[in-house]
């Protein structure tokens, strides 16, 4: 097992890296954002498209993180860590979100999001492989949509 870290010693290293990445998004620094991926991670972000590498995911996000989600602040609801093998493990992470702006301008209400993402260990060091995102329906129906 050289290079493997025990079971909580991995899942800790695995809380540091989605702590990072919501560091990275809530300071608006895509780089630190994008500093927990791999060199060849596959990103699909809540619109369906999908981005590989490192630096394509920090060039989108400097873009968006200076645009529409400049106001933006993203809090962690809960997070379920998986070693599948002593190097891979699986996340899922439940996210809310404050401060989004619409493609007008105005301001968007809180969201809900859900991300499965793959983490992988290099020698011990683990890092994002790929990563789904997708965006959650309220939890509350709107009173438009109750009217149907």
């Amino acid at each position: 097992m050289d290079g493997f870290l025990s079971d909580n010693a991995s899942h800790q290293a695995i809380e540091i890296l989605i702590d990072t990445m919501a560091l990275g998004w809530n300071q608006h620094d895509a780089g630190l954002y994008a500093a927990v991926f791999t060199a060849d991670t596959e990103f699909t972000n809540t619109a369906g498209l999908t981005m590989k590498g490192r630096a394509t995911i920090e060039d989108v996000h400097t873009e968006i993180l200076s645009g529409l989600f400049k106001d933006s602040h993203m809090t962690t609801v809960e997070t379920r860590i998986e070693l599948l093998r002593p190097d891979v493990a699986t996340i899922a992470w439940r996210w809310e979100m404050s401060g989004a702006r619409n493609p007008n301008g105005r301001k968007r209400p809180k969201r809900q999001g859900f991300m499965s993402l793959i983490a992988t260990a290099d020698d011990g060091l683990w890092s994002i492989a790929r990563i789904h995102n997708m965006e959650l329906p309220s939890a509350k129906p709107t009173e438009a949509a109750m009217k149907g």
